[in-house]
């Protein structure tokens, strides 16, 4: 069962499930990449907001966190990009990369802390550039 995450806005809550929707009945390919985008930015700030991301990152982390980078970086919240370009670089690097709970820890005390007013980014994004009136069945 999945936890469900309502955000501040109903907006964003709408865009999430039906997006979530979309995917579970149609699959991936049948998502914009914008839809793509929100919906990753959705489910990972989902994660930091209860506190799971360790565990949303538990298979194949550098792979997810340079997707949210992406979308963070497009949804304009750059302090939550760096803080994800940090840990994938903590992850990756040379021959003694730091270990994948302490990565996951440090990130969700960082991200948390952002002065990226990251629930208004993610509604603006769903409004600007996820076609609401298209049907999402």
């Amino acid at each position: 069962m999945v936890e469900t995450w309502r955000g501040i806005y109903p907006i964003t809550a709408f865009a999430h499930d039906a997006l979530r929707h979309k995917l579970e009945s149609e699959g991936e390919a049948a998502l914009s990449v914008p839809e793509k985008t929100l919906l990753v930015a959705c489910e990972f700030w989902a994660a930091v907001n209860r506190g799971a991301i360790g565990a949303r990152l538990e298979s194949d982390a550098v792979k997810q966190l340079l997707a949210a980078t992406t979308a963070f970086t497009q949804l304009g919240a750059l302090q939550v990009a760096a803080k994800l370009r940090s840990a994938v670089t903590q992850l990756t690097r040379g021959p003694t990369p730091v270990p994948y709970a302490e990565v996951a820890a440090w990130l969700e005390e960082e991200v948390v802390r952002t002065d990226d007013v990251v629930d208004d980014l993610i509604a603006r994004f769903a409004i600007e550039q996820v076609d609401m009136d298209a049907p999402l069945r």
